[in-house]
């Protein structure tokens, strides 16, 4: 911050310097003999002071960038800014992401059986420093993934109950896609899971945006159990980009690995 105001400080006293030599240059007092024209009145010479200023603030503004935040909400900002996704850290623990893009994680279910457990995924984009869930996200475009813990959920029986699961949790008012607006035109299928254990599912729907605009979703959600909980990830785009992109966010959901691991001692 401090390097980036002492950048606009610069430009700005380079710009002044620049200013003060067009007006000096422009303006400089003339000897007139009075066989020649007066100099033009005041108000012309103000008029131009002011459209020469005007210019030079201008400019001044239009050469200074600053480095843009991406909106930490939902999948590609659409989301709520702080949902409800039912993960909780292990005390102590905190997330991390190696070179490889493995996404690993130390949780512990909230249920009666307080179990912890060690999630991972592999992702190719950055994992957001948020201490609310565990997301990762392509900044540039729409695409992320990110983890939702359902707690004493068994899994799903069949695809219109894991669709009762899905609009109770990411779909509802505290979930990622339906905090401006129930989200519409639900169609929910299952896949071939092609390794480990639980289920993966394909989910398409229409969300609302902060502005009220409609914007055509699909996901690639892979469930696994864990004690008396269910574990989530999923992965998604919009659906104009989803053809695209549906090897990528099939690698991603299909690299979910959730392990139990065993209660550490106090220190």
């Amino acid at each position: 911050m401090r390097t980036g105001l002492l950048a606009v400080i610069f430009l700005f006293l380079e710009r002044w310097r620049h200013y003060q030599a067009l007006t000096q240059t422009s303006f400089r007092p003339q000897h007139h003999r009075l066989t020649q024209r007066a100099p033009p009145p005041a108000l012309f010479a103000t008029e131009r002071t002011h459209t020469t200023r005007a210019v030079f603030l201008a400019t001044c503004v239009a050469s200074v960038t600053f480095p843009g935040h991406a909106f930490d909400g939902g999948v590609g900002g659409l989301g709520k800014t702080r949902p409800e996704t039912g993960v909780l850290f292990f005390p102590g623990s905190s997330p991390f992401q190696n070179a490889d893009g493995l996404v690993t994680a130390e949780l512990v279910t909230a249920g009666a059986s307080n179990q912890p457990y060690r999630v991972s995924f592999r992702t190719p984009w950055p994992l957001l420093p948020t201490t609310t869930g565990l997301e990762s996200r392509d900044l540039q475009t729409s695409e992320s993934a990110f983890v939702q813990v359902l707690e004493n959920t068994p899994l799903p029986t069949s695809t219109a109950n894991f669709a009762t699961l899905v609009q109770n949790s990411v779909l509802a008012s505290q979930g990622k896609f339906g905090a401006y607006g129930s989200p519409t035109d639900v169609k929910v299928k299952r896949l071939d899971s092609a390794v480990g254990t639980g289920l993966t599912y394909s989910v398409r729907f229409v969300a609302l945006t902060p502005g009220q605009r409609e914007s055509e979703r699909q996901l690639l959600i892979r469930c696994v159990p864990i004690a008396d909980s269910l574990v989530l990830l999923l992965a998604g785009t919009t659906r104009q980009r989803f053809a695209t992109q549906q090897g990528t966010l099939r690698d991603i959901i299909d690299s979910l690995e959730v392990v139990p691991t065993p209660v550490r001692p106090l220190r």
